[in-house]
């Protein structure tokens, strides 16, 4: 009897594609749980009316480049107020109300507030708006409130940086002020306390590395001096001793520390506390200061010995002056970013570029505040609207 032997089959090629169909789903089961998990860790910072909007501009177009664009904005500006930007949205803060603008003038953030001196400070994706003098404070992102903070004590002044790490420094019964850092969570992590000087400002970098700004009366002198200290280290990294100095403003990023006082600008390395670079202005009067994360600096310097009017210097990140521009008109606000250097006046405002020329100038009404944001977008805020250009 003749059998017939049975036929194999060769399915390698059908086990190979089951593998790798098996691999592809259980890729992509773990890419939509990655994503998942992102989207609910970054909840408070993403902002999908925002994308929508993007996509849309994308799609259909936008205003031509310099075009002004009116939004009507519905925000009691009476009273103490402030405005700031998230990311490129507006922020702004009175004694009662809390409001951040997108492009198109809709709300991402609204919010009831009692803050008798309304602050606000921003750095990346959230911002702290504060009570000066009083212990009320608000850590937000664009669309949320990241928390509420209730402080012991009086606050003097706040920051946060792109970390998302923020410090507060209060008011103390036994030192002139204690300052106090907090990782992203809203845990304290470091206590810094001021025993011989008062303080002026507190700085935080994008790693949590804290910078403050104190000052002192000796001998009818003013002495300034500039702390850095880093939250795994118990005694301060760098001190820099500023004598008849008064620290205006600061900004640390990138291991470099530039410290404005009412005499020059100056930076030095945030390890050695090494000076590396200083600009002296040759006269005038400091009015207003404006630096932007990538380094560069403007001041607003007044010339009264040649009448009313004013002058703005732009520097570098080694503190070299790129452009001069004078104006003569009385400036009240001064903003800078992306190489765009903004400023307002009774009746209008005006950009100028890196090189102090003179981008453009416009007339309007009611303005109480300039702001450009990272992108170089000018913000100009008025008491009913806001007037926008690219």
């Amino acid at each position: 009897m003749n059998e017939t032997a049975p036929k194999l089959v060769d399915n390698r090629r059908a086990r190979k594609r089951h593998r790798v169909k098996k691999k592809a789903s259980r890729f992509l089961a773990l890419l939509l749980f990655l994503t998942g998990l992102i989207l609910i860790i970054f909840r408070h910072d993403i902002d999908y009316y925002s994308i929508k909007l993007r996509v849309a501009a994308l799609m259909h177009g936008g205003p031509a480049a310099g075009e002004l664009v009116e939004i009507p904005l519905s925000f009691d500006m009476s009273g103490k107020t402030a405005c700031g930007v998230n990311r490129e949205n507006l922020i702004r803060l009175s004694q009662s109300r809390l409001a951040v603008y997108r492009k198109d003038g809709t709300t991402s953030l609204d919010e009831t507030v009692a803050l008798g001196n309304p602050n606000i400070v921003s750095s990346g994706s959230r911002f702290i708006a504060f009570d000066r003098g009083g212990k009320d404070m608000l850590v937000c992102s664009g669309t949320s409130v990241v928390e509420r903070f209730t402080a012991g004590r009086p606050i003097i002044d706040a920051d946060i940086g792109d970390g998302g790490w923020y410090a507060v420094a209060e008011e103390d019964p036994e030192f002139r002020a204690v300052v106090t850092l907090y990782n992203s969570y809203g845990k304290a992590v470091y206590v810094w306390k001021l025993a011989s000087s008062y303080l002026s400002a507190v700085r935080v970098d994008g790693s949590g590395r804290m910078i403050v700004a104190g000052f002192d009366v000796t001998d009818g002198g003013l002495n300034s001096t500039v702390t850095v200290l880093e939250r795994t280290k118990e005694e301060p990294v760098v001190k820099i001793e500023l004598p008849d100095e008064l620290v205006v403003s600061m900004r640390a990023e990138g291991g470099t520390l530039t410290v404005v006082t009412d005499r020059r600008v100056a930076s030095f390395d945030e390890k050695t506390g090494e000076q590396t670079a200083v600009y002296e202005p040759a006269d005038g009067v400091l009015l207003g200061v404006s630096m932007d994360p990538t380094g560069n600096t403007a001041l607003l310097l007044g010339r009264y010995e040649v009448g009313a009017g004013s002058a703005l210097v732009m520097l570098d990140s080694r503190l070299s002056e790129t452009g001069v521009a004078d104006t003569a008109r009385e400036v009240r606000y001064l903003s800078m970013d992306s190489g765009k250097t903004a400023i307002i006046y009774d009746g209008g405002g005006a950009v100028y570029n890196q090189a102090g020329g003179l981008v453009t100038e416009t007339l309007l009404s009611g303005v109480k505040a300039v702001l450009v944001t990272h992108s170089g977008r000018v913000i100009f805020v008025q008491t009913d609207k806001m007037t926008t250009t690219d």
